[in-house]
């Protein structure tokens, strides 16, 4: 499917409801599981949970600049996308480490975050995504754009552990 532009803030794929065709599949998986995550190339370095827009062409996969970046794909080049089947067996997050940067050269003035209140604006954003090492994130937070990407993240632990 073609690549289209998406806004930068947008974490997620978008397809057509009136898909055909390859992005058929997809449609269907949402329709019956209520979500679906897809990934392009051979592995699932990076998946994308996928979320319906009338205004995205049928045959077409909109993502954000940082999203095609991720994914090293690029716009209005053919990449076929697959199903990540089995995203209900992925585990719960429990701890993340991030690498933060300013999205745009700093200004000479210093910035100073909560990085409590960063932790927070994050587990937001990453709220029912499946998230891989070494993924970006573009995040406004206190009127700073910030470029987060994970450095090191966890699966929940059970008790017995």
């Amino acid at each position: 499917s073609p690549m289209s532009g998406r806004s930068d803030s947008s974490h997620f794929a978008y397809i057509s409801p009136s898909s055909h065709g390859p992005s058929k599949s997809i449609l269907e998986a949402i329709n019956l599981d209520g979500r679906a995550y897809i990934y392009t190339h051979e592995h699932p370095h990076f998946l994308l949970r996928v979320f319906l827009d009338e205004e995205v062409p049928p045959e077409e996969v909109a993502l954000s600049q940082l999203q095609m970046i991720n994914n090293h794909v690029c716009v209005k080049e053919p990449y076929q996308w697959r199903l990540f089947p089995r995203w209900q067996d992925e585990p719960v997050l429990d701890y993340f480490t991030l690498e933060v940067r300013h999205r745009f050269p700093a200004s000479a003035q210093p910035v100073t975050l909560a990085a409590s209140a960063l932790t927070g604006a994050v587990l937001k954003l990453v709220f029912g995504l499946i998230v891989t090492l070494n993924e970006l994130f573009l995040i406004s937070f206190q009127d700073v754009e910030l470029v987060c990407r994970l450095v090191e993240l966890g699966p929940e632990r059970s008790e017995s552990e």
